[in-house]
């Protein structure tokens, strides 16, 4: 935010000094023109003026006065500020003396040829010579050239004109003096003449150079001061002689009015003259020093050093089960070939064979299908007889049933196509090959029908409700774990956040019912369970002391501890926080410290810029300000859009740009 340097403040009539006072200090500007209206008592007497010039030269503001009060005026030079005295003499009546009931006739008097003569050419002095040596001759002119228009606007009242007519020509003719052009249609101004054009006479010349006074001289001063008071005296405001006088309410009104009117000309001038420059520091010495993962120190009891955040740490276990609904049907294997094989051993010795023996085969395709054995067997031996007829063998046999270890159709298999028994810990006995042999006729009985099979897109599809409702779920438990009327459960710090709980590693495996890949038991009515647990952590803060809250001067105030400092001395030290972290046992931050250059511009700095831009055009000022900026004294500057810059220095506002405190961003959470 830029610094405002100069600023107009108007007053009202009854702010006494301390008003006055609060209205210049809420602007903040280093440089203040008053304007001040009549009868503004606070301001009339010099003890007024002189305790508003000490408060201000203590906080080291500049005062220009505007005004018309004579005492006001007065009383600003007692104490030697800078005043405009705005001068509306010739605007002015006399108060209506207390009306009389008789009339008096007035002698008539005569005015000394010579000062008539004198006071005349006085009055045709051009304005801007009464003030040929002031810098601010331009506005001292264009105020007496007002006072000239309103005092036309008067005669012109007098003469029979109406109130309108005579202000609008009074106005254009004083707008027309004031930008020093002559107005179409009129005869030029009559040329004016300086005081060194007046040829006084002896006595003149005496009283001019503070010479005594003759007693002539001191004889007409005192028939003159007689005759002023007879004048005086002689003024009767009777209904008949005077209606007119005693009625108008312009009387009364066109002094305030045209003092008003030049308030606000006034007002205005120094508004559409004023021109704001913003100028930077220089950026030269600023650092960035970035951190990560700084551990910042707890203080449950905020009786610390203001280094450490006042939380408590706060733990809860949180689980949500929702229901989900499987979308599609699939065509999936549903019965499972089931048959009878017969096994038939060759040897004189019976072979057990346990429950869940393999028997592996192929189907029509080519496709390897493993069969279990039911129960528990054992083959019977071969039994050897002899007889008359000679020897012979029994090979001993046995049916098992078998059943494929997988369903549908792919399990069935045709005629003898099972080869091979797989004992536990053995060799595979091949059928034919050695002293068992394996038959059987076809085995079906696998085949496939529409299901509805819980997947993982079913899953998917209720996860985000499931994780949003753990979430609230574990905010609710924390906060049942503290005392709301004192605490308050840190948003930024309940871990697994939203965000975290994204990564399936923030919360324990999904209990899914029936499990993917499985299909409901009521196909019409495909419903399945997920079910979601999570332990959550959080810090507990006092209630309206948020812990980004108390981060934005804990964290300063902890680097500021710190001994090995990333700042040099004379720098300005700010803490950009970019993420806060809370595991259950830090409390962790990333960011960055940044050293920057203490302060401003200096008043030398701030004098050679007012140099490079009084009364320049744009192009000059903005070459000026360059070279500032290559010497290194200034940083980026702003220059208003007008063609040329004011010639005072009261109209030229330099708006110093404040450097950056980046201490006060604020953080945001970070993973986990």
């Amino acid at each position: 935010m830029a610094a405002v340097e100069s600023t107009l403040v108007p007053l009202d009539p009854d702010d006494t000094v301390d008003n006055v006072l609060a209205k210049v200090r809420a602007t903040g500007a280093k440089s203040v023109q008053l304007l001040v209206p009549p009868a503004t008592g606070a301001l009339q007497a010099p003890r007024g003026f002189e305790r508003l010039r000490r408060a201000l030269e203590a906080e080291q503001v500049s005062l220009l006065v505007f005004s018309a009060d004579e005492q006001v005026v007065a009383a600003a030079r007692r104490n030697n500020i800078e005043i405009f005295a705005i001068d509306d003499g010739r605007t002015k009546r006399p108060p209506l003396p207390p009306r009389t009931r008789t009339t008096q006739v007035l002698p008539e008097t005569k005015l000394d040829p010579k000062d008539a003569a004198f006071i005349d050419a006085l009055d045709q002095v051009p304005a801007r010579e009464r003030y040929a040596n002031d810098p601010d001759a331009d506005l001292y002119a264009a105020l007496d050239d007002f006072s000239d228009a309103s005092q036309q606007y008067d005669r012109a009242g007098r003469r029979g004109a109406s109130s309108d007519e005579a202000f609008a020509d009074s106005l254009d003719e004083w707008s027309a003096v004031a930008a020093g052009e002559t107005i179409a249609g009129r005869a030029e101004a009559p040329r004016r003449y300086s005081a060194g054009d007046i040829d006084l006479n002896d006595e003149d010349l005496a009283r001019q150079r503070g010479g005594r006074r003759t007693s002539a001289q001191r004889e007409r001063a005192a028939t003159g001061a007689r005759r002023t008071t007879a004048a005086k005296r002689a003024y009767d405001y009777d209904d008949e002689r005077y209606p007119a006088a005693r009625r108008s309410p312009l009387r009364v009104l066109l002094p305030l009015a045209a003092l008003a009117l030049i308030a606000a000309v006034a007002l205005i001038w120094v508004l559409s003259s004023r021109a704001t420059i913003v100028v930077a520091p220089p950026a030269a010495g600023a650092g960035e020093h970035p951190f990560q993962g700084e551990i910042i120190p707890l203080d449950p009891s905020g009786s610390g050093s203001g280094a450490a955040v006042q939380a408590a740490p706060v733990t809860a276990d949180a689980e949500v089960t929702v229901s989900g609904s499987v979308q599609n049907e699939t065509l999936s294997p549903s019965g499972t070939a089931k048959g009878e094989v017969t096994i038939v051993n060759t040897i004189e010795s019976a072979v057990p064979l346990p429950k869940d023996s393999e028997f592996i085969g192929q189907n029509p395709k080519g496709e390897e299908v493993r069969f279990t054995l039911d129960s528990d067997v054992t083959v019977p031996p071969a039994q050897t007889s002899t007889s008359l007829a000679g020897r012979s063998t029994t090979y001993g046999q046995i049916n098992v049933t078998v059943t494929a270890r997988s369903p549908g159709s792919a399990s069935n298999v045709g005629e003898n196509s099972i080869k091979q028994i797989l004992l536990p810990g053995q060799q595979p006995i091949v059928s034919d090959s050695s002293n068992f042999l394996i038959r059987h006729g076809p085995i079906t009985g696998g085949s496939e029908a529409p299901q509805r099979i819980v997947t993982e897109q079913d899953v998917r599809n209720i996860l985000a409700q499931a994780l949003t409702e753990l979430y609230n779920s574990g905010v609710l438990q924390l906060r049942s774990k503290i005392d709301e009327g004192k605490f308050s459960i840190d948003a930024t710090t309940v871990a697994p956040s939203p965000a975290d709980l994204s990564d399936p590693q923030s919360y324990d495996p999904l209990v899914v019912e029936p499990a993917i890949g499985q299909p409901v038991a009521d196909a019409n009515n495909p419903v399945f369970t997920v079910k979601v647990h999570a332990r959550f952590k959080a810090l507990a803060a006092p209630s309206g002391k948020a812990v980004i809250t108390q981060l934005q001067t804990v964290a300063p105030a902890y680097f500021a501890q710190r001994p090995d400092r990333a700042c040099k001395p004379g720098e300005q030290q700010g803490t950009t926080i970019g993420s806060i972290r809370w595991d259950g046992e830090k409390l962790m931050i990333d960011g960055a410290i940044n050293c920057g250059v203490a302060g401003g511009l200096t008043a030398e700095t701030l004098a050679q810029v007012r140099e490079a831009l009084r009364g320049q055009p744009r192009e000059a000022a903005e070459a000026g300000l360059r070279t500032l900026q290559q010497q290194g004294l200034i940083g980026e500057f702003q220059l208003p859009d007008k063609a040329s810059l004011p010639r005072y220095d009261f109209l030229l506002n330099i708006a110093v740009a404040q450097p950056q405190q980046p201490a006060q961003a604020q953080p945001t959470q970070g993973a986990r």
